[in-house]
């Protein structure tokens, strides 16, 4: 699973949003449950709170996206404020490495 963040820098005048790479975390299971667990394993392991987090994004994966259990669903009953947008970049990004 590929990791990415986006974080709000006020520090710069104005202030930016600055996209960082996580990394790659090999996962065993690919169900919401243990998905949403290696998220917040990785958030943990970083010192980032999920608490902070004021957005989610993910591929368009039932399990990611879905509105009852998926991943965003979990993360959301969590944190309230963590709202879900569907990220379009890793469909094309699909779409341009399976011909």
């Amino acid at each position: 699973m590929t990791v990415g963040m986006e974080n709000l820098n006020p520090q710069n005048d104005p202030a930016e949003i600055e996209e960082h790479f996580i990394g790659f975390l090999a996962v065993e299971k690919t169900t919401a449950e243990s998905l949403t667990n290696y998220i917040i394993t990785e958030l943990e392991q970083l010192g980032i709170s999920l608490q902070n987090c004021r957005g989610q994004g993910y591929d368009n994966g039932a399990n990611m996206r879905g509105e009852k259990s998926a991943v965003q669903k979990r993360i959301l009953d969590i944190n309230p404020l963590a709202y879900f947008l569907p990220c379009g970049s890793p469909s094309r990004l699909y779409t341009l490495v399976n011909f």
